[in-house]
């Protein structure tokens, strides 16, 4: 009801006083919470022109109603409630800090602003050095050409501008180069400064499991857990560790064996050559591996491997980065450590865990660089900037277009406004924008253009000492000429919302004031005297060029495809594979590899537990329930292997305990009671292919996926709906298993619920899984 409960009041009573910063990113529930357990007790910082994390829910509304409600401090006055202003600026030169100002007077004044820009709001210069206004901030305009890459080309210039700086005694650590964003971008700036020889880090995140040593450590993995996988064997053999070639792997496929394993067994055993002494040594290295793996952990194997083999040493000989490289493997290491923390799992276990997280998009970020680095270049986001502060910030890309992919979504919520959305005719095939709909996608867009404005703030102010602004574009001139509005026309919100640049912006706001320098790079002058030079070299071999000939082969090279994702548009999905945004985070959904061997191929003596929970399966797939309750599970199982429904190597696996507890259990004594039973029931059902996509996609419109799929069994209840069980065989571990296993395979019982509805116009009631391991019962909400 708007009060403060009694556990809000009884924290209040706990603190005498309550101190918050950054304010300005609060959201609207945090800040209720602060005022349910404060009184007159809160002393609240922030600067609401840095609210840059709307993302994570954060209001700057709410904190310029504090601005707006709290009088301004006046020390002759006992106040209750008061604000202060800290404009004084100890950190940027003059230069930096008017052309700020020049910027944000502009910008933070139009007519819907959110944000003010009052006299009071203009920053301050209290350096030391008060009459030194410093070097003037570079606008430098980098025209490119036709055939030039516009990130490619700005980037040579910055790369070019920071080795005059350090060679001038500017000290790399003290030079930032900040990008919007680091997505599609920062290769170029990395390129670049690589080819000047100038060393950085970067807060750019990579995906751990991605990266090429980390890639060859799943393969070896993979290998010493079922040699019998070609595509990762292939990359072992290739890779450094034992250098085998190209010819000497296709030798091996064409010796017309099962697999590529066996091929390298039979040349070792009939050949004396050098791919048959290869082949020796690795053959030796995987047994004493899958030895050492038999009996101890997955993060124990991965340490005897980078120690004995010294496969970190020779990982790093052939990395441009070694040192990344080090506390990748690393990473990877504490990554096995960390899953093998609860209890024990093995080799098996870590090898389907990675795949899972490959396979579902999930994200092992590598080692992120320290930005601290006392002899590398900071290449970083906005957004990683705000706090910190450098002697020089090249502020770059500023020419991409500020996307909003928000306000052009079909269903749209606001705080204000509420949900809208986009309505259907009748036949389904034609969708109307509503009034309150476009109401929705201008104050998305407001709140867009606002947040990038603040964004452009906290950028600007990161330097100390000399600030570059740099912007590609096919013409300089065209650009300040379009960019310009006029006297009239400051201030209006229409003006920079349909900008939508960062340079534009900075453009429009530039006034006479002498801060400030604007650079034209001609499209024809060379950033790297190098690159001249090679391509003089290169024109002076070259044949004469041939028009006709050269669109024609660039005709055929750009043709595209009328519908690009046809190819990897799966025709068929098993149903274990799906999720919600399947088809959003799979570009090819078919391409999977089987990591299971069959029963003919279960010779080890060792099984893995996927061989034993698929023997598991097979029981429960053909026995008869009458006879195991006649005759008992054994003999079930000597009828399943007789009848040559199992076979023995399988039967042998079957966990005859376990499945006992299930015969003994409730759910079976339920499943037993029932009239109609069904086990073992594959379907087929057409399922609209958006029913996999969160995002809407046009192009699969009318789509439709056939998902295949088989249901361990479901049961009609008394109320003539369905029950489905299903059966798990799976190792539980941690606090919680039951909630585990629920959560994992909560989505697959819910495609199971929709094919037994569609296919018998029955409801399904409820859903469980039968944990083989925990010997229980569990419940799935579906």
């Amino acid at each position: 009801d708007g009060r403060p409960t009694e556990y809000a009041r009884e924290v209040a009573r706990r603190y005498k006083q309550i101190y918050i910063d950054e304010y300005q990113d609060i959201s609207p529930v945090q800040d209720e919470i602060f005022s349910s357990i404060s009184t007159d007790n809160i002393f609240m910082v922030g600067d609401i022109k840095q609210s840059i994390y709307g993302f994570r829910g954060s209001a700057p509304a709410l904190f310029a109603s504090y601005r707006e409600r709290y009088p301004d401090y006046d020390p002759t006055k006992k106040q209750k409630a008061l604000k202060i202003f800290l404009t004084e600026n100890f950190r940027c030169d003059k230069n930096v800090i008017g052309f700020s100002n020049m910027v944000f007077a502009s910008l933070f004044r139009h007519d819907l602003a959110e944000v003010p820009y009052l006299p009071e709001d203009a920053l301050v210069c209290k350096k030391k050095h008060e009459d030194d206004k410093g070097e003037k901030v570079t606008v430098a305009l980098i025209e490119y050409g036709e055939d030039d890459i516009r990130e490619e080309r700005e980037a040579q210039y910055v790369a070019s501008q920071i080795k005059k700086l350090i060679g001038e005694g500017v000290k790399a650590k003290d030079i930032a180069i900040m990008l919007r964003k680091t997505k599609n971008v920062v290769n170029y700036y990395k390129k670049a400064l690589d080819n000047e020889g100038i060393r950085y880090v970067t807060d750019a995140k990579k995906n751990l499991l991605d990266l090429p040593e980390i890639m060859l450590m799943q393969s070896l993995l993979e290998v010493i857990d079922n040699s019998s996988n070609d595509i990762a064997l292939a990359a072992c053999l290739k890779s450094p560790l034992f250098c085998f070639t190209l010819d000497e792997l296709i030798t091996l496929a064409d010796e017309k064996q099962t697999s590529l394993c066996k091929g390298l067994k039979k040349h070792v055993e009939e050949n004396d050559d050098s791919l048959s002494r290869k082949g020796k040594v690795f053959l030796s290295w995987l047994e004493k591996c899958r030895a050492r793996a038999r009996e101890c952990s997955s993060d124990e194997l991965i340490r005897y491997i980078y120690s004995e083999y010294a496969l970190e040493g020779i990982i790093r000989l052939g990395s441009d980065a070694p040192g990344e490289t080090g506390e990748n493997l690393n990473r990877f290491y504490q990554l096995a450590v960390d899953y093998e923390a609860s209890s024990f799992k093995g080799l098996s276990s870590f090898v389907r865990h990675i795949d899972q997280m490959k396979s579902r998009k999930i994200s092992a970020e590598s080692t992120e660089p320290s930005v601290s680095d006392d002899g590398k270049v900071n290449l970083i986001t906005v957004h990683h900037s705000k706090g910190l502060e450098y002697q020089v910030c090249f502020l770059c890309d500023l020419a991409r277009r500020i996307n909003n992919p928000d306000a052009s979504q079909e269903l749209l919520t606001d705080r204000e406004l509420g949900i809208s959305l986009k309505l259907r005719d009748d036949s389904g095939y034609i969708k109307y924008d509503t009034l309150m709909r476009k109401a929705g996608s201008l104050s998305v867009t407001k709140s867009v253009i606002d947040e990038e404005m603040r964004v452009l703030y906290v950028a600007l102010t990161r330097a100390k000492n000399k600030l570059y602004l740099t912007a590609s574009t096919k013409d300089a001139d065209k650009l300040i000429e379009d960019s310009a509005l006029s006297p009239g026309k400051q201030g209006i919100y229409y003006g920079y919302s349909a900008s939508k640049q960062f340079i534009k912006w900075i453009l429009a706001s530039c006034s006479s004031d002498d801060c400030y320098e604007i650079v034209k790079v001609s499209k024809d002058t060379k950033t790297d005297e190098r690159e001249q030079a090679v391509e003089q070299s290169i024109k002076a071999d070259a044949p004469a060029f041939d028009g006709d000939y050269f669109e024609k082969v660039k005709g055929v090279i750009d043709y595209q495809y009328e519908r690009l994702h046809a190819p990897s548009f799966p025709s068929k999905i098993a149903v274990s594979a799906l999720y919600p945004a399947f088809l959003d985070e799979n570009e090819d959904p078919m391409n999977r590899s089987m990591k299971e061997l069959p029963d003919f191929m279960l010779t080890e003596k060792r099984a893995t537990p996927a061989q034993i929970g698929t023997a598991t399966h097979l029981f429960m797939q053909f026995c008869s329930f009458s006879s195991v309750e006649k005759d008992g599970v054994e003999n079930e199982l000597l009828r399943l292997v007789k009848e040559k429904y199992i076979s023995k190597e399988s039967a042998e696996l079957v966990e005859i305990e376990k499945v006992k507890r299930f015969f003994n259990s409730d759910l079976y004594k339920e499943m037993r009671s029932s009239g109609e039973l069904y086990r073992e029931y594959r379907f087929n059902v057409l399922v609209d292919a958006l029913d996999f996509t969160l995002e809407s996609r046009e192009e699969y419109k009318d789509q439709r996926v056939l998902v295949q799929g088989v249901i361990d069994c479901f049961f009609r209840l008394n109320n003539n709906t369905f029950k489905i069980v299903d059966y798990k065989t799976d190792r539980a571990y941690g606090r919680n298993p039951e909630s585990t296993i629920a959560n994992e395979y909560r989505y697959q019982l819910m495609y199971y619920k929709k094919a037994i509805e569609d296919i018998t116009g029955n409801r399904v009631q409820s859903a469980s899984i039968y944990a083989f391991d925990l010997g229980k019962e569990i419940p799935v909400e579906i």
